[in-house]
């Protein structure tokens, strides 16, 4: 297994030091410290912790549409949220996008509902 920056950030004997070295925000790199202990480290077991952080912003997406609009234009939200090459692409990679992407939609969630 080809080892990313964040796995070695993450396994870091010091995670507390590294991170202070690191100009990444820190929070990524604890989950992924915790999910490595809990999955183990590889490809798919890593990778899918940014997975499960694509599809629970996929679904409040769609509890926040389905509140806000009506079925149909909620449907194509949700389905253009989903086939979005950059959303499938955050899912994918093992860094903190697909976190990113849920705060983004974790934020519309706190204004829109």
């Amino acid at each position: 297994m080809a080892r990313t920056i964040s796995v070695y950030v993450a396994s870091a004997a010091d995670l507390t030091e590294t991170l202070a070295a690191d100009r990444h925000p820190p929070l990524f790199f604890w989950l992924l410290r915790r999910w490595m202990h809990v999955v183990g480290d590889s490809e798919a077991a890593l990778r899918s912790l940014s997975a499960l952080a694509s599809c629970a912003a996929l679904v409040l997406f769609a509890v926040v549409c389905l509140r806000r609009c009506n079925a149909g234009t909620a449907l194509i939200g949700c389905v253009l949220l989903a086939l979005s090459p950059f959303s499938l692409w955050f899912a994918q990679e093992l860094r903190a996008s697909a976190f990113l992407e849920l705060s983004g939609v974790l934020a519309l969630a706190a204004i829109a509902l």
